[in-house]
């Protein structure tokens, strides 16, 4: 069933913060977990008490709109940080062979996600910058960070899922991702920097919400009329009752709230409240257990 939403949105200050953050927060939390993991491994107890509290204040600090937060100095400080309590915690003791692989294997997805880490600080401030500028990104730029970041995700899960991004690669677990990025521009989109963040969370989405094994297409076009972003899946899906409820702040189908996530479940809050900042249309077509499509369109300004 596919449905134009038209719901009216209304979000307090802090709110609307919080979806700026919204990337941010997800690997933010996913960190805190590694670092408990690699707590949980050292067998001390008090082992990376100071790491976790640099987290636990930039949890706190989330609110926090300005340019100051945090900046890529400082995230690069935290990673040096954590870098040498991992040398020095781990340098303490021998382990066994396979404690040290599950280690290898923790400090692996850690400085994965410090990856991600470093590229989401770099783009909260240029947001800030940005605001509701239109700008020129490289198509190709685009592409490799989404592919970046949709590898991490892979090296994360611990080899409960791989994505590939070519359809005779896919086995098994594997999701695979098609992704379109076209302009008439030709090598650059102009766009809001804003919705290439909306289009990378989208994906994660339906990522997310998609068993292992299934297919996931993410378009994103300019039309020389309009930006164009549509991403589908084949997964849980969303009752038809509720497609007009899920661009709501925190707001989670019936379905889906068993399932264990990180972050606040802001993604669709995030492309709706853009989309009709920015005077676009968004759509919802989905059926529980087929999938879901979901499609945003932005007028361009000249």
């Amino acid at each position: 069933m596919k449905k134009e939403i038209r719901h009216e949105l209304r979000l307090s200050e802090e709110q609307r913060l919080l979806l700026h953050m919204h990337s941010f927060l997800n690997i933010t939390s996913i960190l805190r977990d590694e670092l408990m993991r690699l707590r949980e491994l050292s067998g001390r107890d008090s082992a990376f008490e100071g790491c976790l509290q640099v987290v636990n204040n930039i949890y706190k600090s989330l609110g926090d709109d300005s340019p100051a937060m945090i900046t890529p100095h400082q995230m690069h400080e935290f990673h040096s940080y954590i870098e040498q309590e991992i040398a020095a915690e781990f340098g303490r003791a021998e382990y066994p062979e396979n404690v040290q692989d599950e280690i290898r294997e923790s400090i692996r997805n850690l400085r994965s996600l410090f990856s991600i880490m470093h590229a989401r600080v770099r783009e909260l401030l240029a947001r800030q910058r940005e605001r509701e500028d239109w700008n020129p990104h490289s198509v190709a730029y685009l592409r490799q960070s989404i592919t970046s970041f949709l590898e991490s995700l892979a090296i994360n899960s611990k080899g409960s899922f791989g994505i590939v991004f070519d359809a005779k690669e896919k086995k098994g677990n594997d999701y695979f991702v098609q992704i379109e990025i076209q302009s008439s521009e030709g090598a650059m989109i102009t766009m809001p920097g804003v919705f290439s963040d909306c289009f990378r969370d989208l994906i994660a989405n339906s990522r997310k919400y998609t068993t292992p094994g299934g297919t996931i297409r993410a378009l994103l076009a300019d039309d020389d009329e309009k930006i164009i972003l549509d991403v589908s899946d084949d997964g849980m899906g969303i009752p038809s009752g509720e497609l007009e409820r899920v661009v709501e702040f925190g707001y989670r189908a019936k379905n889906v709230r068993h399932i264990e996530t990180k972050g606040g479940g802001f993604g669709l809050t995030r492309l709706y409240y853009e989309t009709k900042k920015h005077g676009g249309r968004m759509w919802i077509d989905s059926s529980p257990d087929k999938g879901t499509n979901i499609t945003a369109h932005i007028p361009k300004k000249y």
